[in-house]
């Protein structure tokens, strides 16, 4: 077992809006409407774009040998998958799925070979899904 007991990571709101729609916890498209409605405060069904200090956490839970993940945006549980408390093995399939094998050379017009640092992105990747 690892000692490890808290992980702390700091992102920006980008990398923290990128998360919840993968996660289809909000969308691009729910956030345009509150907006064009001119609504505010907080709606569970659709977390407007993250402000300064908003926080993600997953809870890592093992119980009898079985690893299950809670996830908690700004105080709220929200289920994944339509589960409060999802199993982790499914967690990080539906994050590797959201990740496009090509999403350097696509997005960065980079060559793999010559890595210029604009991979930053994928250590948060890895990082969660470890």
């Amino acid at each position: 077992t690892s000692p490890l007991k808290w992980v702390t990571y700091s992102a920006h709101d980008v990398n923290l809006n990128m998360l919840l729609n993968s996660l289809n916890i909000t969308s691009a498209e729910c956030v345009k409407e509150r907006y064009r409605k001119k609504e505010e405060g907080f709606d569970p069904k659709c977390p407007l774009n993250s402000v300064f200090a908003s926080n993600i956490i997953f809870e890592l839970h093992e119980n009898n040998g079985k690893w299950t993940v809670i996830f908690i945006y700004d105080g709220h549980s929200y289920p994944l998958a339509g589960d409060e408390e999802i199993e982790y093995s499914k967690l990080r399939q539906i994050l590797m799925d959201t990740i496009d094998p090509d999403f350097v050379i696509k997005c960065y017009h980079l060559h793999p070979e010559k890595p210029t640092g604009a991979e930053i992105s994928w250590w948060i990747i890895g990082f969660i899904i470890i």
